[in-house]
């Protein structure tokens, strides 16, 4: 979170402290969160009184599955009022799944499950060595593929 600029809170809203928000201010003056739980209407809600205009859920998780709580949260997010409505994905080199087909899975679940609440960006969530292969060749070309595969 910092590393977005941004600062990690828990219990931003009302609900269970486990709950941890990022919290980031651009130049435009906009804020925003980025989350790894479902948020709940009255989450969403409160983000919204909290002038924030835009959150990126996470829609594909580090152990190579799409996240299905993201159509929960943006659709209490779009209801909310939160006008930016993004995804990130959290891709796993090492799962058997190419970059192209976890980007893939998580477009078409999104397609398929909560398109109307979706701004159709997506945010790639690049982490740790812990998350990668040994090799830097293996990597890089790992990570070139998911690159094309935004195109």
């Amino acid at each position: 979170c910092s590393s977005k600029g941004g600062t990690s809170i828990s219990g931003y809203c009302v609900g269970p402290t486990d709950l941890q928000c990022c919290v980031t201010k651009t130049t435009s003056g906009s804020h925003g969160v980025d989350v790894s739980t479902s948020v709940s209407s009255t989450h969403a809600s409160c983000f919204a009184s909290s002038s924030i205009t835009y959150i990126i859920p996470r829609g594909y998780r580090s152990v190579g599955s799409v996240d299905t709580n993201v159509c929960t949260t943006l659709k209490n997010a779009k209801s909310a009022g939160i006008s930016v409505r993004d995804v990130y994905l959290f891709p796993c080199p090492t799962c058997s799944a190419s970059a192209s087909s976890q980007m893939s899975q998580l477009v078409t679940y999104l397609k398929a499950n909560c398109a109307s609440s979706w701004s159709g960006r997506i945010w790639l969530d690049i982490e740790g060595t812990q998350y990668w292969t040994g090799s830097t060749s293996s990597n890089k070309a790992w990570y070139q593929s998911l690159v094309d595969a935004c195109s």
